[in-house]
């Protein structure tokens, strides 16, 4: 897969690997990482394209959105699953870290993606911004993975309702939830969903 890094201004503590929504590609979401990058000095961040091409110029997805339902969402990510672990891995081998070690980021479909891989492997934080959950069944492999669901609540193309009812099935896979909404957001990333995701990786400083 094609990509962008930032690397970290310090030793590297944390790798963040931030995935874009449907139709877009990596250097739409270069501001959002530069953000990430100037509050955060330890975390290098890697920004892919998707694996697919989408309908869109210059876009991509990670699955396809042929189905009407999270369902069928979640049955086309399975088809790729594979792939876009065996990119994560890859990103951990080389930098001779752990899942524990991993920050996923996600907007829209890439928020999907986050949230069910970060479960799955466990990883320290799940950022997702205007994403819901595509099994409400699934366990996370590590009960302190930490969540953040920052939404608009404005969003037509994800609302903010199904966000919300992912919030019960996510707290019985980790007790570190939190939810941020975005009264005046619709279906994009404002500056306060942005300094709300700053803010809930800053907290583990104070800690």
């Amino acid at each position: 897969m094609e990509e962008l890094v930032i690397k970290s201004k310090t030793d590297t503590k944390k790798i963040m690997i931030i995935f874009h929504g449907y139709g877009a590609n990596k250097e739409d979401f270069l501001p959002v990482a530069e953000a990430f990058s100037q509050n955060i000095d330890y975390i290098q961040i890697n920004i892919p394209d998707g694996i697919e091409k989408s309908g869109h110029p210059n876009g991509y997805q990670w699955f396809s959105l042929c189905g009407n339902t999270l369902d069928d969402d979640n049955m086309a990510f399975r088809k790729n699953e594979h792939t876009i672990k065996a990119y994560v891995d890859g990103i951990l081998n080389e930098n001779e870290m752990s899942t524990e070690d991993l920050i996923l980021v996600g907007f829209s479909q890439g928020a999907m993606l986050s949230l069910i891989l970060g479960l799955k492997l466990g990883v320290s934080h799940i950022i997702s911004f205007c994403g819901a959950l595509l099994d409400p069944q699934i366990k996370s492999r590590n009960p302190d993975t930490k969540i953040i669901m920052i939404h608009g609540r404005k969003d037509r193309v994800i609302p903010a309702d199904l966000m919300l009812s992912s919030i019960e099935a996510l707290q019985h896979s980790s007790s570190n939830v939190s939810v941020v909404v975005s009264e005046s957001a619709a279906h994009y990333i404002d500056g306060r969903m942005m300094t709300a995701a700053i803010e809930f990786l800053a907290e583990d400083d104070d800690e």
